[in-house]
């Protein structure tokens, strides 16, 4: 996995947990987001999506890098995205919008 493609993935994650924040959902189809000291993180099967990494390691491919459990995480949840799983929820925050 890419730094590229983790922090597309991390910025996305953090685009769901600010439509999730200002719905006042804290779960949705298996995610929910965990507020800690240094930022909020959406969480699926207790492993946050984060781009730590991408700022700690210099070779492009990071997989070698992170717990395979993560890289399944992040491969699970771009896969969501892709199935647009999330759709729903982007409907709902713009109808949410709309009305404020």
């Amino acid at each position: 996995m890419t730094k590229e493609k983790i922090n597309k993935l991390f910025e996305k994650s953090q685009d769901i947990i600010n439509m999730m924040n200002e719905l006042g959902i804290r779960k949705y189809r298996g995610y929910s987001f965990r507020d800690t000291a240094v930022g909020n993180f959406l969480i699926l099967d207790d492993i946050p999506i984060t781009s730590s990494l991408s700022d700690t390691y210099l070779g492009n491919d990071l997989s070698k890098f992170m717990p395979r459990t993560t890289v399944e995480i992040m491969e699970k949840f771009e896969e969501d995205i892709e199935n647009n799983v999330f759709l729903e929820l982007e409907d709902f925050y713009s109808l949410f919008i709309k009305k404020c």
